[in-house]
């Protein structure tokens, strides 16, 4: 069964931007590449 995940990111001021990128890092690391 395929399904698919619309994801928004949207890097903050402060610690956001940081934030956001190491979780951006995580989600590519985890996620299967074909969803």
């Amino acid at each position: 069964m395929s399904r698919s995940i619309d994801l928004a990111v949207i890097p903050g001021d402060g610690i956001g931007q940081e934030v956001v990128a190491q979780g951006l890092k995580v989600l590519n690391a985890v996620l299967p590449q074909d969803v």
